[in-house]
């Protein structure tokens, strides 16, 4: 939450963390090898990962949300 500070978008990663990081299922079985189909998978999802970053992201600030909102005299501009 310390992040939010940087701004407001922040807030969307910290609520998606708190309710679909506490429901993930524990494996079955931690002994178990990892196999040749879910190799791929995660081979594929780097690969794709690494064909949409972005290296210029999309920036929302603070200064951005309160201009959006009608309250840039909240500024001091």
């Amino acid at each position: 939450m310390a992040l939010v500070y940087f701004g407001p978008n922040w807030i969307l990663w910290a609520v998606l963390l708190r309710v679909l990081g506490r429901r993930h299922p524990p494996t079955l079985d931690d002994s178990q090898p990892v196999g040749r189909g879910r190799e791929l998978v995660a081979a594929l999802s780097l690969v794709i990962f690494v064909v949409c970053f972005v290296p210029n992201p999309i920036i929302f600030s603070w200064t951005d949300f309160f201009e959006a909102m009608g309250m840039g005299h909240l500024l001091g501009r």
